[in-house]
């Protein structure tokens, strides 16, 4: 298993600012195992992974391929 296992790119609309954007989703399992190293050096926090890169907002939905 690599690094990147438990880590989704999922194409998500924000409910709060309608910006379309892929999101980095982490499971659980990634936000324990690799949360404080692995973080460090991607220079970002993982345990706050999925939300907005305009607002920040947590609140979104998976976009519908159809």
């Amino acid at each position: 298993m690599g690094w990147n296992d438990h880590v989704d790119m999922v194409e998500t609309e924000c409910l709060n600012c309608g910006h379309v954007a892929v999101w980095e989703i982490w499971n659980d399992t990634a936000k324990v195992r690799y949360g404080g190293d692995l973080g460090r050096k991607l220079s970002h926090d993982i345990r706050k992974s999925g939300c907005c890169p305009e607002c920040g907002s947590t609140r979104g939905k998976e976009v519908d391929d159809s």
